[in-house]
């Protein structure tokens, strides 16, 4: 257990404590689940406290499902290099009395236990997992052969876990602060001197009033407010806003570590007091989120599919439709917090001002506005305007609304101008993305899935004039580029060029796609490094089975290219000559469209050769790889078709014969590379061997 005491003010961690006992009131939620799993390699035990589902519950009350939780931290766990096991808490098998375990478990109590997978010593029996909670965790955190024990607990056992813990998370519901005071109560009862309550409610004034009159003075309170979701793939450079305790106690030693933690894991804290904080959340969060649901909303109402406008996008209205798209959809799959979010607004003028100042600008156009574009289904939402000139009233009240953003009505214009130019360049990362896939149509590039890292060879298709059909918005298109028979998948189409709508419709439906969130072009010298490394050669096309770039087996297995070959040759060279000057002499060269990869030197026995002194005879190994496009040129040259995919009219003869042709235009390119670099070889030093 976590040794503590307290000194005056200052409270101490025994040095011989490597990590905390952590407990989470709420932990099955969306924050507390996921810090859970952001602290877990940091911590001892965690002890996770929520409505799980169990044995004796009634189906009408509702419970939160263990199963999705235990695989998150498994696989935190696995990550570690942990072996992970579960356990029901007390229950035996009946057959040898043995505890219950396995991936089945669906209730609570759980024990999730990690060890080392070369550890020797045998998982907990029986009888380690019998008893009140405090005594089993006291138990499994003594045995060394399990360095992270993760408890499933019900909020029956909130005074235990709170007696546990070093520091306890509360990331539950506020509601309203008779509820609050009423779920934290037995946490209260139950926490020791020198514990660090820290809660993560998106207010902090109420809570942190609370907080203060529930624990003892000599409990640490601190108010931490992560400012995003689950969301974020990754949370560096996020946001936690954090509130010292409202009545001035002490902090506890368990604090420094665990804003330590949160600033190790890449996030950046922001100090505030707890009113700065409230004020700030009701334009951060409630008037952010407010506008943005009405703006979702009325696509809704209006009956317009919002993707549809995707291809009419402008550099505003796309990443607006993103940011509110992303806000519904949390919405909906987290309603209680939305919730939260708009009833426990400490500004709720805020909103009112918004729809005043839409009240306002509507009620300016619909004034200005010549009256035969005024849609007699249109709806004011207020009395009509006052005959004034509609076009100077419209135009003077955008003026007023846009004049406080600009920098020249600023004494300090440059927050600002930074404003306005961060504006821009949010929208530059995909706007460069596309662009790179404009420039790449029809043309064979490496695409990698960042989400799963694989590669994939093909040529990006885009039509210009019909990109609302593929989708550009929010896809790449492209057919793949099967490396084994140096041709592209799909139909025999003709790219790019003018199609008739069913050729068009015959294409598309033939294109592999990948969502544009996950695409990462690779360069030609990065293209060139993975080819190097994950294909071998081939002697010729006539293997057309052609397996897929994405299904290179991670354990080393490559697939054949025709582009690929190997090469010997035989030179004298100084003799001080090695690898390193071979490859920086010949690596990295290009001729035409040809790679040299792989240099390697080998001396060779001399016998009937002349070298001169202070030179010996030596083999050059080399690899060449022919640049994908050259070789679909080779192919559509070869087949006598200017069809991409190389397809030969003319039946079985005539793919046979275009097939001999082609591997014959290949193995000359590839010689015409390999005569270079012994050119180039023979240029800087080297040269042929003689017979004595």
């Amino acid at each position: 257990m976590t040794g503590m005491h307290v000194e005056g003010t200052t409270v101490s961690v025994h040095d011989a404590v490597p990590a905390p006992i952590m407990a989470v009131a709420g932990g099955a939620g969306a924050m507390g689940s996921l810090f859970a799993e952001l602290l877990l390699p940091g911590v001892r035990c965690c002890l996770l406290v929520d409505r799980f589902v169990t044995d004796e519950h009634s189906p009408d009350e509702p419970r939160v499902a263990l199963t999705p939780l235990v695989e998150r931290l498994t696989a935190v766990l696995g990550r570690q290099g942990f072996e992970t096991r579960l356990f029901a808490a007390g229950r035996r098998s009946p057959e040898d009395g043995r505890p219950v375990a396995g991936r089945d478990i669906r209730t609570a109590p759980a024990w999730l236990l990690a060890r080392r997978t070369e550890s020797p010593a045998p998982w907990p029996d029986a009888a380690e997992l019998l008893g009140e909670l405090t005594a089993v965790a006291e138990r499994l955190c003594d045995r060394p052969d399990l360095p992270v024990v993760v408890g499933f607990v019900t909020p029956n056992d909130a005074g235990a876990a709170a007696r546990l813990a070093d520091v306890l998370l509360v990331a539950t519901h506020y509601g309203d602060a008779e509820q609050f005071a009423r779920t934290l109560a037995p946490y209260a009862a139950g926490v020791r001197t020198g514990t660090l309550v820290a809660d993560m409610l998106s207010i902090k004034a109420a809570p942190q009033a609370i907080l203060c009159r529930l624990f003892p003075p000599g409990v640490g309170v601190l108010g931490m407010h992560p400012l995003f979701g689950r969301a974020p793939a990754d949370i560096t450079g996020l946001v936690v806003a954090v509130v010292t305790a409202a009545d001035g106690r002490p902090g506890v030693a368990w604090q420094p570590w665990l804003l330590a933690q949160l600033t190790s894991l890449g996030m950046l804290m922001t100090p505030t007091g707890a009113a700065e904080h409230d004020a700030a959340m009701g334009f951060v969060q409630a008037l952010t989120h407010f506008a943005l649901l009405c703006f979702a909303s009325t696509f809704v109402r209006a009956n317009q599919d919002p993707t549809l406008l995707l291809p009419f996008r402008t550099p505003v209205f796309e990443p607006l439709l993103y940011l509110a798209a992303r806000v519904a959809a949390l919405a909906q799959h987290s309603p209680e917090v939305y919730r939260a979010i708009q009833a426990e607004c400490t500004r709720p003028e805020l909103r009112r001002l918004f729809v005043e100042t839409a009240q306002d600008l509507l009620a300016a156009i619909e004034a200005d506005a010549p009256h035969p574009l005024i849609s007699s289904s249109t709806v004011s939402l207020r009395s009509p305007a006052p005959p004034v000139p509609p076009s100077l009233r419209l135009t003077d009240l955008v003026e007023t609304l846009g004049a406080p953003w600009s920098p020249a009505n600023h004494r300090d214009a440059e927050p600002f101008e930074q404003l306005v130019t961060m504006s821009s360049a949010l929208t530059e990362p995909i706007n460069g993305l596309r662009h790179a896939l404009l420039r790449s149509a029809g043309h064979i590039r490496a695409i990698r899935n960042t989400r799963t890292g694989l590669v994939t060879l093909g040529m990006v298709y885009i039509d210009p004039l019909h990109h609302d059909r593929v989708d550009l918005a929010s896809r790449l298109r492209y057919r793949r580029f099967n490396l084994t028979a140096g041709t592209l998948d799909g139909p025999d189409q003709r790219y790019p060029g003018t199609l008739a709508p069913a050729e068009r419709q015959r294409l598309e439906a033939a294109l592999s796609s990948l969502p544009l969130s996950q695409v990462q072009l690779l360069s030609e010298a990065d293209m060139v490094a993975w080819l190097n490394q994950h294909a071998g050669p081939r002697s010729g096309p006539d293997d057309r089975r052609g397996t897929s770039v994405d299904a290179v087996a991670p354990a080393g297995q490559r697939v054949r290219y025709v582009g690929k070959a190997h090469f010997d040759l035989s030179v004298e060279v100084p003799d001080w000559f090695d690898d390193d000057c071979l490859s920086r002499l010949l690596v990295g060269r290009r001729s035409g469209a040809a790679h040299l990869t792989v240099a390697r030197l080998q001396r060779q026995e001399a016998t009937g050769m002349r070298t001169a002194v202070g030179r010996i005879a030596a083999t050059v190994q080399i690899a060449t790889v022919l640049d994908p496009q050259e070789v679909l040129a080779i192919r559509q040259r070869t087949s006598g078709s200017e069809r991409p995919n190389g397809g030969v009219p003319g039946g079985g003869a005539g793919r046979r014969e275009a097939d001999r042709q082609f591997a014959a235009a290949i193995i000359q390119r590839q010689a015409e590379a390999r005569q270079a670099a012994l050119d180039w070889l023979l240029a800087h030093g080297c040269g042929l061997l003689r017979r004595a």
